[in-house]
């Protein structure tokens, strides 16, 4: 019996230190930051850096401490997004430093900030599509689309907006259907509205009827009421083009 109880406690003590031993693996793994799919990862820990001054730096702008902004520039440089957005801030202040600052933006938008979305869309509707600035255009272009694709609208409606007007990213018009398309596909109300438009127009109503009243089911459900109204209005619209071409049960005969 003795025998019996000291073999119980020893297995019973495996079970408690294996489970501790698990546990702090998953907490060990849980400490390091989570890299967003999509997203460059950058500076994310204080110990990346590589001397104490930038280490210093860091845990200070980390506190919402004093610090430079050759400082933060320095850190921004270095891949640390929150140092990259907090720069592309003051410089958005400076109408002559858009380009500075659309570079920033785009930094802190890639790592997946986004609190950089809204004030990066507005520089692209500013920046001039000039050979000098298309690098700069394709990366904050690349960084809207991935947050466009985990569903922020702002990135979304940035990017339609410019791919509709044709400007600043190149093939534009191209790049607007078929981003138009995917997003209509995957439920997008407003990008369902213009999907139904655009075959209503090229196709009339009666041609892809079925794929135009999908697409308007979609956006009826918009928590846009103009998007509900316009979606709503072609539904009646389509319906009564459908029994205005409905044969009537005399004419059958006839």
């Amino acid at each position: 019996m003795q025998s019996f109880d000291i073999s119980l406690i020893r297995i019973c003590g495996f079970v408690v230190l294996t489970s501790v031993m698990i546990l702090g693996a998953v907490s060990d793994g849980d400490a390091q930051p989570r890299r967003k799919v999509g997203f460059i990862s950058g500076i994310t820990r204080t110990d990346q850096l590589p001397t104490p001054e930038l280490r210093d730096a860091r845990k200070r702008m980390v506190k919402n401490q004093r610090i430079s902004y050759r400082q933060l520039q320095v850190l921004a440089d270095r891949g640390d997004s929150l140092a990259a957005l907090l720069v592309a801030k003051q410089l958005y202040q400076k109408p002559e430093l858009a380009k500075d600052s659309l570079h920033y933006f785009t930094m802190a938008a890639a790592a997946g900030r986004s609190g950089a979305i809204k004030p990066l869309v507005a520089l692209v509707r500013k920046i001039q599509p000039e050979p000098a600035n298309q690098k700069r255009l394709a990366a904050a272009e690349a960084a809207l689309r991935a947050h466009a694709a985990r569903g922020d609208e702002a990135a979304f409606e940035g990017l339609m907006s410019a791919y509709r007007s044709g400007t600043p990213f190149e093939n534009s018009p191209a790049k607007y259907a078929e981003f138009r398309a995917n997003a209509a596909h995957r439920g997008n109300a407003t990008a369902a509205l213009e999907e139904a438009i655009s075959l209503i127009s090229t196709s009339g109503m009666t041609t892809k009827r079925n794929e135009i009243e999908a697409y308007l089911v979609v956006a009826e459900r918009s928590s846009d009421l103009k998007t509900q109204s316009v979606a709503g209005a072609l539904r009646r619209k389509l319906a009564s083009a459908a029994a205005t071409e409905t044969p009537k049960s005399g004419d059958m005969n006839e």
